[in-house]
């Protein structure tokens, strides 16, 4: 009809924007795997709450916290403690940046339940959500090995498993170091400023060929 005004559809695949404000230390880590795997650090904060929102240690550890249940899959509710807080704002002390990530519609939706559970903004809960994903050494190991997985081919992780092997072996401490500390290192100590990452570990396995 003439004059009646149509409704605009929303895409599915659209990607909704978050804020939040996170401390100066947390930025830097997240820059710093932004860095590493040669992802912005939208992209990172993304992939950091996603693993995040179906983790069950950091679920767990935010258990207390939540005032209503939520929902970790749809077979498993984690039950709210009950009442409301005084403000639903989130203060970061300390020295502090604003952080930018788009969400999947999907993902935002499950951020908003987070966000309800805790009776926190959705911006502040997604501060306390990155927060709690990066101290959980299982969520930082598996976002860079699935990163390697994708960068590098078989001869080169063969290479790389060969020299981690040689160093645990002949190293003079008890703990031994992990892929994901060594790739980690490999990339900070050579700082090539490449935006090849084949490139960079190409570099180290030359030089520990040299040395060996």
């Amino acid at each position: 009809m003439v004059g009646e005004k149509k409704e605009r559809a929303t895409r599915s695949d659209k990607k909704r924007d978050v804020k939040p404000t996170i401390s100066s230390d947390l930025y830097e880590c997240i820059g710093r795997l932004s860095y590493i795997t040669r992802r912005p650090i939208k992209d990172v904060g993304e992939t950091i709450c996603e693993k995040g929102l179906v983790s069950d240690g950091v679920i767990e550890s935010l258990s207390p916290n939540f005032k209503r249940d939520y929902w970790l899959s749809p077979n498993r509710m984690v039950k709210g403690q009950g009442g409301i807080n005084q403000t639903r704002i989130l203060r970061v002390y300390g020295e502090k940046r604003r952080i930018k990530i788009r969400f999947r519609q999907d993902t935002y939706e499950k951020l908003c339940d987070f966000a309800h559970a805790l009776d926190f903004t959705v911006s502040s809960a997604c501060s306390l959500l990155l927060e709690m994903s990066t101290m959980s050494g299982n969520i930082i190991h598996t976002f860079i090995e699935e990163y390697m997985d994708e960068a590098l081919d078989e001869p080169r992780k063969k290479q790389l498993r060969h020299v981690l092997s040689y160093i645990n072996m002949h190293s003079p401490y008890e703990e031994e170091i992990t892929m994901t500390e060594l790739f980690n290192w490999i990339v900070e100590e050579l700082r090539t400023g490449t935006e090849n990452i084949k490139n960079t570990v190409d570099q180290y396995l030359q030089r520990f060929i040299d040395h060996e």
